[in-house]
């Protein structure tokens, strides 16, 4: 199959671009599919809070790291209707398909950029030929831009975050380092690990350190681990 067919699939009742020789249907399989992101009875709960942060006059947000083409984002946009979406993914031909899906929604802010424990800018390490398989490192030649978690979260002034969600090939290590008000206070932190492909790397330690002293519960959603403020809960 030639790569650069494309498709339009219907998400929610928004058209989206679909390229069938990519990993474009794996990821839509696992944010509408599988729903690897649906919390079930706890949604309404977070929902509840991103209102009154809004009656307060503040800006909920939901950072999806990792965004790739953009389904989770719009997934994140339908769901959570009285939040923004910062949009963050970093290799320009996949900003590229996720500026084109994202578009047209009021409500999703696409960033080019990478999470990580800086912003001196990464290099991107390119992956099997799939779009979801690319990740980054400290930057040499051709960086793009990096944000640390406080760093997305600042980019909307007046702002708390809703979710932090990251799906970044391993960098979730590296982002996590820093202390962060973000990761000390979100509610609801959405991860998939990558020990498996970094054997050794202890990826999440960084954010279980982080998150140590929360109450929180822990779930797990296919191949995410969600970590959510008991409160949430009960």
């Amino acid at each position: 199959m030639k790569r650069d067919v494309e498709r339009t699939i219907n998400l929610d009742g928004r058209s989206a671009i679909l390229r069938p020789s990519d990993s474009d249907l794996f990821v839509v399989a696992q944010t509408h599919g599988h729903k690897e992101y649906d919390i079930g009875d706890r949604t309404e709960p977070l929902r509840e809070l991103a209102r009154s942060w809004r009656s307060e006059g503040v800006t909920p947000i939901i950072i999806d790291a990792g965004a790739n083409v953009g389904y989770s984002s719009l997934y994140f946009a339908e769901q959570y209707p009285e939040a923004l979406v910062i949009a963050l993914e970093p290799h320009p031909q996949t900003f590229a398909m996720l500026e084109r899906n994202c578009a047209q929604h009021p409500r999703i802010k696409v960033v080019q950029g990478a999470l990580w424990l800086d912003e001196k800018g990464v290099s991107i390490r390119s992956g099997e030929d799939q779009s979801w398989s690319h990740s980054v490192t400290r930057a040499s030649a051709n960086a793009v831009p990096s944000f640390t978690v406080d760093g997305v979260r600042e980019l909307m002034p007046n702002s708390k975050t809703l979710i932090l969600k990251m799906d970044i090939e391993g960098a979730e290590r590296e982002a996590c380092v820093p202390s962060s008000d973000t990761l000390k206070t979100c509610p609801c932190i959405m991860v998939e690990p990558h020990d498996f492909m970094l054997p050794g790397a202890a990826c999440m330690m960084p954010l279980i350190a982080q998150i140590a002293n929360r109450r929180m519960d822990t779930l797990l959603l296919g191949e995410k681990l969600v970590f959510l403020d008991a409160a949430i809960s009960t």
